[in-house]
């Protein structure tokens, strides 16, 4: 494991690079096996042969780990694994980590797209809500070379619990695809603002109030959030003050926070 790490941002050829990833495609050590993941997916300076991409497929969509949600306590007094953190804990897996390799070589080399496609079809349906968070990560990826494919693949990925919408990279998805996508992210934000889970509606309010300042017709939307409970209101003043000293947005980000000033709760003013 350490030496996989090692070899990661060393200047040696990518040859050898690979020849020592392999001493380990055929272990089930999941420290190596996480660390080999990384390792390919930082060699950019060729096309990785058949042979590392059918290990990270396989890793991607066959490995076991993770085999449960861990990020969720499964009884009461229970400490959650990385407290919680739904992201951190898909990056500590197999599956989660080959996620994040794919990406990093979409990122590289568009013809990655065409390998890999047919395990990110898998991998957005993946069954753990962790993977599926490192997997928001790979369809940023796709992005790049393909905007429409990937907006399809997010469709099918957050087709899960709500709590994934809050995660760092599905945000992120979201909120590049305002400028050019609202009327696909919109049923999006519309579910973050009605979850159960504070941190998807003040996400959502986050987005909502991003989409208000892209778009005039998404003045509804925003004012839902505006409207909302605590976590929204909150959400929307995070973005209503980091915008405010942009000359495009100032009109709304003063009104809004105008409101938000005579909030009841503390912990929005």
């Amino acid at each position: 494991m350490n030496v996989l790490y090692g070899l990661k941002d060393a200047a040696i050829a990518a040859d050898l690079k690979l020849d020592v990833a392999r001493k380990v495609f055929g272990l089930d050590d999941e420290a190596c096996l996480k660390a080999a993941v990384d390792l390919l997916g930082k060699i950019n300076d060729e096309f990785l042969p058949s042979d590392a991409i059918a290990f990270l497929a396989r890793m991607a969509t066959e490995h076991s780990d993770p085999n449960r949600q861990l990020w969720r306590a499964e009884k009461e007094g229970e400490v959650a694994y990385f407290n919680g953190d739904i992201l951190n804990c898909g990056i500590n897996t197999v599956r989660g980590r080959a996620a994040e390799g794919i990406r990093d070589l979409l990122v590289a080399d568009q013809r990655y797209l065409n390998a890999f496609l047919p395990m990110i079809e898998r991998l957005v349906r993946d069954p753990n809500i962790s993977v599926r968070a490192c997997v928001a990560s790979t369809l940023l990826g796709v992005a790049l070379h393909d905007e429409e494919l990937a907006v399809s693949l997010f469709h099918v990925l957050v087709e899960t619990d709500d709590v994934l919408l809050a995660t760092h990279y599905a945000e992120d998805f979201i909120r590049r695809g305002l400028p050019k996508y609202l009327p696909q992210m919109c049923p999006h934000i519309e579910r973050m603002l009605r979850s159960e889970h504070a941190e998807a509606r003040q996400a959502g309010a986050r987005l909502a109030s991003l989409a208000r300042l892209y778009h005039e017709e998404a003045d509804d939307l925003a004012t839902t959030a505006l409207s909302g409970d605590t976590a929204s209101r909150l959400g929307v003043a995070e973005i209503a003050k980091t915008n405010l000293t942009h000359s495009d947005c100032r009109e709304w980000c003063e009104q809004t926070l105008a409101v938000l000033f005579n909030d009841a709760d503390a912990t929005v003013l």
